[in-house]
């Protein structure tokens, strides 16, 4: 694949979802044109994003600081996991928080801006698939800003709800030698 295909096929996603079909298929027939047959036929079947994998998606293109604040901070919990420090993996969990609500508040205003006020399953929906942006970080499980679909939720609420139950870290006080 040419690397301007490529910045095309990216360029898709950008698009409000009502625009993405036409956009899709005009770029599928000139590639086809090209002689990129196999390319063609995965750019025809690639599918137009639901309005929360929009959402997630525009997070990625607008306001690339706040995806990458939730794609890190999972990837950091990851890497913090096998440490055992209980009070570094308790404060990741609290910026990852901070950090998905921040996301998500800037998603549902794209929404509302864009004519799909979030009721509230599409709002719990957004937060599952920023949950799964969130643990993509630390698994490089989905392309950013190329997202169809809603994605369920990761693993890291579960993580949340087991680190909840951990004792509060105590501080050992030197022995006096």
């Amino acid at each position: 694949m040419t690397l301007s295909f490529d910045l095309e096929i990216a360029s898709l996603f950008r698009l409000d979802p009502p625009d993405f079909v036409e956009a899709r298929n005009a770029l599928e027939k000139r590639v086809r044109k090209a002689g990129e047959k196999l390319l063609a036929g995965a750019i025809k079947a690639l599918q137009r994003p639901s309005p929360v994998a929009w959402a997630a998606n525009q997070l990625y293109w607008e306001a690339r600081p706040l995806h990458d604040a939730i794609a890190s901070v999972g990837a950091r919990i990851a890497d913090h996991l096998a440490s055992g420090d209980v009070a570094a993996f308790q404060e990741l969990l609290g910026e990852r928080r901070a950090a998905l609500q921040t996301a998500q508040r800037w998603c549902e205003q794209k929404l509302r801006d864009s004519g799909h006020p979030p009721s509230p399953a599409l709002a719990r929906d957004l937060g599952a698939t920023l949950d799964g942006v969130s643990l993509a970080g630390a698994t490089g499980g989905v392309t950013p800003g190329r997202l169809t679909e809603a994605l369920t939720a990761g693993g890291f609420d579960a993580l949340a709800a087991f680190s909840a139950s951990l004792p509060a870290p105590t501080q050992i006080a030197p022995t006096p030698s």
